[in-house]
């Protein structure tokens, strides 16, 4: 039987910009050890095995202090007081040098476990081996400080686990949300029944999460779901938040981390044809805007209608009902106006066409069920249950639409707002 163990330290400076003195440092720690023994059945027949572990962990830390740095180059609006035990420096661009930042910590860590079993038996001239080698390997490269998963616990809990960590993913939009479906990873390295990694619609709670909870068991953890129930609960909405809450143990002999390796949220909108914008004879711009980080691709697509001789309906010049400024007399008021006239003697106003909204430019609609045709000439349009809400402000437009198809202008906004009446119980 025999056994060895090996360590082996290389440092490794990185010189990753042309500023002089101005380098990574790269330590690289190797341990190797192994045991074998080999067993004698026989003077024919041995068997040999052998069990094997290494390990190369490789930490890479910046050679200067951010804070420190700062405050001797005297640059401004970079609060790193209180960051004087980390490595690195924040992204700076020199003229006629390359640019310069250095990572907080950041490492990789790959092991290797072997084990390895051979038999071999000798008839005269003959030698016959027959065995197997098994080989593991596990790679984990860590965030800036060093840990893993992708998002995880800054601080662990105490032997209590009476402080989780918590997060909140938020999403909003100028039209109403009626589903999403929700993609993602959880990590969980202990397996205690304080360890936890949960999901929750909205604010995230101290306890088990009202989505998914994972608690019994370790490793990682994909889950899939609909959020379609969750969101539509509470009716119309144009916000919601998926939140998350971590546990993990400090107070064990080997501290666990949990958090999520992988997200994905994609989210329903409920939009209609009207809201869009419309063309007019001449040029036309057509403007795009997104907020999201990375490039995206967009499809414009358009319907052009050649008209000639005709001329759409004039504008809606009064509402009569609720008066315009007024309240309305319960949460279905029937809005009524003025009617609109056509400037073309053989034509007549055939539809009018409502949207009402929060907004007092009334750019966009509360539900795409507030934008409707009222699908004949007549001057009024019976709001439907359960969108309004007492006490709350609400902002409406009008215009008319010919037999020819030809669509007059939108009225000035018009307002009304709720009284203080009791909504209807929404069916369970």
């Amino acid at each position: 039987m025999s056994a060895r163990v090996n360590f082996r330290r290389d440092n490794e400076p990185r010189q990753d910009s042309d500023l002089p003195a101005f380098r990574h440092n790269q330590f690289r720690d190797s341990w190797n050890a192994y045991i074998s023994e080999t067993h004698l059945f026989s003077p024919t027949l041995v068997n040999e095995f052998r069990a094997g572990y290494s390990r190369d962990y490789s930490p890479i830390e910046g050679a200067h202090k951010g804070a420190e740095l700062v405050e001797r180059w005297g640059l401004q609006g970079l609060n790193l007081a209180n960051k004087r035990d980390i490595s690195g420096t924040p992204y700076v661009n020199w003229v006629n040098f390359s640019g310069y930042y250095e990572l907080t910590s950041y490492h990789w860590a790959q092991e290797t476990y072997e084990f390895l079993d051979n038999l071999t038996w000798t008839k005269g001239r003959h030698v016959i081996k027959a065995g197997g080698l098994l080989r593991r390997y596990r790679t984990n490269a860590g965030g800036q400080d060093g840990r893993g998963p992708a998002i995880h616990i800054a601080e662990l809990q105490d032997d209590l686990h009476t402080r989780p960590s918590r997060f909140t993913l938020p999403v909003h939009s100028p039209y109403p949300i009626v589903g999403g479906r929700l993609w993602c990873t959880l990590v969980k390295e202990g397996a205690s029944d304080l360890d936890q990694a949960a999901i929750f619609f909205g604010e995230p709670g101290w306890e088990s999460g009202d989505l998914y909870t994972f608690r019994w068991g370790k490793g990682s953890k994909k889950v899939e779901m609909d959020l379609d129930s969750s969101i539509l609960r509470e009716g119309v909405t144009h916000s919601y938040s998926i939140g998350f809450n971590m546990r993990g143990a400090a107070a064990s002999d080997l501290s666990t981390q949990a958090g999520v390796d992988q997200f994905r949220l994609v989210t329903d909108l409920q939009v209609s044809p009207h809201s869009l914008p419309a063309l007019a004879l001449g040029k036309n711009t057509v403007r795009f805007r997104h907020q999201s980080p990375g490039a995206v691709k967009v499809r414009i697509t358009h319907r052009w209608r050649e008209v000639n001789g005709q001329h759409p309906p004039g504008v809606v010049e009064a509402a009569i009902a609720p008066a315009d400024g007024g309240a309305a007399s319960n949460l279905t008021p029937t809005l009524k106006w003025r009617p609109a006239t056509d400037p073309d003697p053989e034509d007549k106003v055939v539809d009018y066409q409502m949207m009402v909204s929060l907004r007092p430019d009334c750019r966009w609609p509360l539900s795409p069920t507030l934008h409707q045709n009222v699908g004949s000439e007549k001057t009024e349009w019976k709001t439907p249950a359960t969108f309004l809400n007492p006490e709350t402000a609400y902002y409406w437009k009008v215009r008319a639409r010919d037999s020819h198809g030809n669509i007059g202008q939108w009225s000035r906004v018009f307002h009304f707002k709720t009284g203080r009446f009791k909504t209807m119980a929404q069916p369970k």
